[in-house]
């Protein structure tokens, strides 16, 4: 009969042997990595857990903090306008990582606010806001309705009521623009100019409003282009050629001065005349028949 002898196992090499011993050896240290492995993925389950449920808990209306501002250097009123600009963002959660960014974004978009400068959390529940802000420099009256420009000449928010105490500029040419723009004409740009001039002076109380309805001569060459009005009876101070237009006249100082000396002298810019002309002498006013 045929028979069939065992086959007889390989005999391993030197390479085997020592791979084999490094493996045994190395076998409790796999295991105990292993067994770390699952002990921090375990560990890290539980934080995840107790992270997830602490946001719920604190997403709960009884423990969400929501967003109030505070406007660093704001004009009391301005402060006021744009707070109620921002008033849908009131009722968010002081927590949200977008907050910021997005009212960064609805102040740049302001006609209140000329540059935002920083928007950032303070305390839980604050969010301070630092931004140059657009100021009110006067009214602009053109028909029967009344706006608010700043110093530029950009138009502020709102229709205004006649406002005792700003000073007016009258007789612009162009209609108002979108609030948040500039109004244009080179009307309107010299009444802001002498009427940031005359703010701070001791009688810019006593001006009324400034009057461009004859800028550059376009109603009649031969009358002041430019006059003031003061709050006695609306007398009339012919100013004459808009700041830095003048030709053979006094200077926008020498006018002031007049002013400033009469106000002196006799408590009134106006001298207490229904009508004086400063363009003339630069030490004294005319009255003009």
């Amino acid at each position: 009969m045929l028979g069939f002898r065992p086959r007889r196992g390989k005999r391993r090499t030197p390479f085997q042997v020592t791979l084999n011993n490094l493996i045994d050896r190395a076998r409790p240290v796999i295991t105990e990595l292993l067994k770390l492995t699952a002990a921090a993925a375990a560990f890290g389950a539980v934080i995840w857990g107790l992270d997830r449920a602490q946001s719920q808990q604190f997403g709960q209306p009884e423990y969400r903090q929501y967003a109030s501002f505070e406007l660093i250097d704001a004009p009391a009123g301005v402060a006021n306008l744009i707070k109620q600009e921002l008033a849908d963002f009131y009722d968010r959660d002081w927590i949200d990582d977008a907050l910021c960014e997005q009212v960064a974004r609805r102040l740049a978009d302001s006609p209140w606010v000329e540059t935002v400068k920083r928007v950032s959390k303070a305390e839980p529940g604050l969010i301070r806001v630092q931004c140059d802000y657009r100021r009110p420099q006067a009214l602009i009256q053109h028909g029967e309705y009344f706006y608010m420009v700043d110093e530029y000449g950009v138009r502020l928010p709102g229709v205004y009521d006649y406002q005792p105490g700003w000073i007016l500029v009258q007789g612009v040419s162009r209609a108002a623009p979108d609030p948040g723009e500039t109004w244009l004409g080179n009307d309107i740009a010299a009444g802001l100019r002498l009427a940031g001039m005359i703010l701070g002076q001791s009688y810019a109380r006593q001006v009324v409003a400034v009057s461009v309805h004859n800028y550059g001569g376009r109603e009649d060459p031969y009358r002041s282009h430019i006059e003031l009005v003061t709050d006695s009876d609306g007398n009339r101070i012919l100013w004459g050629s808009a700041p830095g237009e003048e030709i053979e006249e006094n200077s926008a100082e020498q006018k002031l001065r007049i002013l400033a000396e009469n106000f002196r002298r006799h408590g009134r810019i106006d001298a207490h005349q229904p009508r004086i002309d400063i363009s003339v002498y630069p030490s004294r006013f005319l009255i003009p028949a």
